[in-house]
């Protein structure tokens, strides 16, 4: 939706790898600036024993082959990964924090070199009242809700007052349409 990298990571509070990575990257300022200008961060907690993990965290684990922890996918917006990082040595945060880096920015700049060409199709970052954005394209709207489209091609239906003032504004400057159908 946002048209940001995906930074999965997989963890175990258990694991002491896992819990230094934590503590000596993932608490850091630089990472936290870094994660929120450009990334979608998701921690899935394994407990020690596989089979005592919810059915839904063994699936995905299984999904993308992971066998350790922690381990570190990088999604691009369409769901493939295009990066990896395994395992983390304790004492060494400035290492895997540019390895991460250098991970994630070929992905950045793919996703921004998309974002500019959908933007002459008239995609644009929509926000709403809570600041909360979708890169997306108007499609129609019918003075109570909107339909806009994001990049994969899914149609959202949301009340035009949910939008920021200024979305709200140009929304209305769009010609009504007497019935909103999403599909």
């Amino acid at each position: 939706r946002e048209q940001r990298p995906l930074l999965l990571l997989f963890t175990g509070i258990w694991n002491t790898q896992a819990m230094a990575l934590s503590q000596e990257v993932f608490a850091t300022k630089s990472f936290n600036d870094f994660v929120k200008e450009n990334l979608v961060i998701c921690y899935l907690n394994y407990p020690r024993n596989y089979t005592d993990a919810p059915d839904a965290l063994r699936k995905i684990k299984d999904k993308f082959k992971v066998r350790g922890y922690p381990n570190v996918l990088i999604f691009n917006p369409n769901g493939e990964v295009e990066q990896s990082i395994r395992g983390y040595r304790s004492g060494r945060p400035v290492d895997y924090f540019n390895e991460l880096v250098g991970a994630a920015r070929p992905v950045i700049e793919s996703i921004k070199r998309q974002k500019a060409e959908l933007v002459t199709r008239g995609f644009r970052d929509w926000s709403n009242y809570l600041g909360k954005e979708i890169f997306a394209r108007f499609v129609k709207h019918d003075g109570v809700r909107v339909i806009i489209e994001d990049a994969s091609g899914q149609k959202w239906n949301i009340p035009l007052n949910d939008l920021a003032p200024e979305d709200q504004k140009m929304v209305e400057s769009f010609p009504k349409v007497d019935t909103l159908e999403s599909s």
